[in-house]
């Protein structure tokens, strides 16, 4: 925790955090603007935020089980496949022999 590093990393993370509160709140009239009515739009926010909540509960048990190495990948295939950018195909090349054997 006296590390400048580890503060950086719960600057960004409370910032991310922020940012998809702020983003929730708006999914309610995005869901009715593009047709649905207010109960589908509110149902439809509120099984994202508890998915979201899940998620993070499920993500942290798993991060605390395997090497942080393996996290790591996991987190970014993760989020490669969740913008399905093609640029993450090499850092998987990089990445993956080096968890997997321990290079």
């Amino acid at each position: 925790m006296k590390t400048p590093t580890f503060w950086l990393i719960v600057i960004a993370y409370g910032l991310n955090t922020m940012a998809s509160l702020g983003v929730i709140q708006t999914y309610n009239a995005h869901f009715q603007s593009v047709g649905y009515s207010a109960l589908m739009a509110a149902t439809a926010a509120s099984v994202y935020g508890l998915a979201g909540i899940f998620t993070r509960i499920l993500w942290g048990r798993v991060a605390d089980l395997i090497p942080h190495k393996a996290a790591c990948l996991m987190n970014e295939r993760g989020n490669g496949s969740a913008v399905g950018d093609p640029r993450y195909a090499p850092l998987d090349a990089y990445w993956y022999p080096r968890v997997q054997y321990g290079n």
